[in-house]
């Protein structure tokens, strides 16, 4: 079978065979030969199932490490079906984000989002979709930015720190951080948000800050409401104590009323949802959790 990679910018074949007794899919690119285990065709569908929604499919060479939560980083798990890489050829094992998903498409068990003349409105068509990522290009129709706020007013259901798609996403890398990495990762979102001055802090960024304010509070002892959305940063709060600085916390306070002050797309996202005023209660709920030991 002739396949093209997702960018459409080369040609592939795909066919199957038996390995060792084992029935493989071999992958021939060029001069390149990959082989990659035949039940990742099942897997992969199921798995995209489940996930009932758009995923980046991330491709990396197996000696370059994953993007996580795409269809690569899946592809090489340990907690995938196959406990780990379904690439078999050692030192090619990677690539399976660029290699599997069109052969899914080709069978009728997947669909590719592919973008030749520029236009992005398609995305704003996927109801499900929260999260994209791309290259900017002077064609393109849409700006990344201006993509990455609609999406973020999407997943966006109410005002409490954890009450949107992108503290939940952020905490759920959080869990695969251990505390050296954790505490640059909490921050690193401090700091990306400060460095923002006087423009407008970009309202998916604003969550992730919120959200690692919230490891600092829980830190301090002063938790508030443990729901089952905050349960990821609960978790790893437990199991990672330390105390955190005091430039740190003074960083978490002053992006907190960087917040709740214009230019901020979260300000201006309540506003227009005229709630503007619960929203901001809710933040300076946090600063006083935050500021209290």
């Amino acid at each position: 079978m002739v396949l093209k990679t997702p960018p459409l910018s080369s040609e592939y074949t795909m066919h199957t065979d038996e390995k060792d007794g084992k029935e493989v899919l071999v992958c021939t690119v060029g001069k390149t030969v990959l082989l990659y285990d035949h039940r990742c065709i099942a897997d992969l569908h199921a798995m995209l199932k489940k996930h009932g929604d758009w995923m980046e499919l991330g491709s990396a060479d197996e000696q370059k490490p994953a993007k996580e939560n795409t269809v690569e980083a899946w592809g090489r798990s340990p907690k995938n079906p196959v406990g780990g890489w379904y690439g078999l050829k050692k030192g090619l094992r990677g690539r399976f984000g660029m290699y599997i998903p069109p052969l899914l498409e080709a069978l009728g068990l997947a669909e590719n989002t592919v973008v030749e003349n520029g236009d992005l409105s398609l995305l704003l068509e996927m109801p499900a979709l929260r999260v994209v990522g791309f290259t900017e290009r002077r064609h393109y129709s849409h700006r990344l930015e201006a993509l990455q706020a609609v999406f973020t007013e999407r997943g966006t259901e109410g005002p409490g720190s954890f009450e949107n798609y992108m503290a939940r996403q952020w905490s759920a890398l959080l869990t695969n951080r251990n505390q050296p990495l954790g505490r640059i990762m909490v921050a690193g979102v401090l700091r990306d948000t400060l460095s923002y001055g006087q423009r407008e802090i970009p309202a998916r960024l604003g969550q992730y800050a919120i959200a690692a304010a919230e490891v600092l509070a829980r830190l301090r002892g002063n938790s508030g409401k443990k729901t089952v959305q905050s349960a990821l940063v609960d978790e790893w709060v437990n199991n990672h104590r330390y105390e955190p600085s005091a430039d740190v916390v003074g960083h978490a306070l002053e992006v907190l009323d960087r917040l709740i002050s214009l230019p901020s797309g979260l300000l201006s996202l309540w506003v227009k949802r005229a709630r503007a005023q619960q929203w901001i209660d809710a933040v300076n709920d946090l600063k006083k959790r935050l500021a209290s030991k």
